[in-house]
């Protein structure tokens, strides 16, 4: 994959603007000594092991979401008030309830 990434002209701009910045030999420095070991998969291993969470954050958290649920039940307030209480788009919002 990192092969077929350097032919693009982009990437191998990119790829000696980084060389130029960051290297202090600048003559022997290669494609290979660019620090693009763990990637992909490995990478994404690594960063699993570590404690990392992928995905978006949470805009709730579960105890604001069962207070939401309990107001909707109660019924004195709408999806939207209840919404804009927590700061939320109504969208979302019915979203998160509803699942």
């Amino acid at each position: 994959m990192l092969a077929a990434l350097s032919e693009c002209p982009y990437v191998k701009v990119l790829i000696h603007i980084y060389i130029w910045q960051h290297c202090q030999d600048r003559q022997t420095l290669s494609l290979a000594d660019l620090p693009l070991e763990r990637g992909g998969l490995e990478g994404r291993k690594h960063a699993l092991a570590n404690g990392l969470k992928f995905g978006p954050k949470r805009k709730l958290s579960e105890y604001q979401r069962k207070e939401a649920i309990t107001r909707r039940d109660a019924g004195v307030e709408t999806l939207a008030q209840i919404a804009h209480s927590y700061g939320v788009h109504t969208s979302n919002f019915a979203a998160l309830i509803c699942n």
